[in-house]
């Protein structure tokens, strides 16, 4: 089984996850994906040999959501114990590979002791915002730290602020795959009805 396919930002490799094929049989703490790697030859649009980069399941662990730093250099992705739906997983962790030393890394200084998942970098790899349950534990909210390339090191994360102190408090739903962009979305209301409905044609429109 393969999911999550991510390009490095020359397109000449596609990372992705991979796990044993499972059957209705198949314990779900049993499935572990590992973290693959194929070369992407564009002359003949042709694939070379998957390469292994991460064997998670040897340690018993799993991975999810391989996303790579604008730069090629750094690889973040999600650990938990099994499957790949870690916005469920408690113990669901960041980390990070260094694609030019190959060494691995637990994010600890952006952790904590509940669920972090889903995350994306900065078009500049300054930043990145991830999910995380850490304020409650029953809902994902969007959380932004700063990241230094030089030290591969990231700063405090903090919560995205909201004009409502208690934003957060009151608003019963998830932020499951936050984004950053760089310009402000001034049709949201149309993209949202799309979204639901799939029915009208809008386009991006940015100032």
């Amino acid at each position: 089984m393969e999911t999550f396919p991510t390009w490095s930002p020359d397109g000449r490799m596609l990372y992705f996850c991979r796990s044993k094929a499972a059957n209705k049989q198949t314990p779900l703490d049993s499935i572990h994906y590992d973290l693959y790697r194929i070369p992407f030859h564009e002359e003949d649009e042709s694939f070379g040999t998957p390469e292994c980069v991460y064997n998670a399941s040897s340690e018993n662990k799993s991975i999810s959501f391989p996303r790579i730093s604008p730069n090629g250099q750094y690889l973040m992705f999600t650990c938990s114990d099994y499957g790949n739906f870690s916005i469920w997983h408690p113990e669901s962790e960041l980390y990070l590979l260094n694609l030019e030393t190959n060494k691995i890394r637990n994010m600890k200084e952006v952790n904590s002791d509940d669920v972090e998942s889903f995350h994306t970098w900065s078009s500049t790899e300054n930043w990145f915002v991830f999910s995380s349950k850490r304020l409650d534990g029953l809902w994902a909210h969007p959380y932004i730290a700063s990241f230094d390339s030089q030290t591969g090191f990231a700063a405090k994360p903090f919560l995205l602020p909201q004009k409502d102190p208690d934003f957060y408090l009151n608003f019963t739903k998830t932020f499951n795959l936050p984004e950053l962009i760089t310009a402000p979305v001034t049709n949201k209301d149309a993209l949202i009805r799309q979204n639901r409905n799939n029915k009208e044609t809008v386009s991006w429109k940015t100032k």
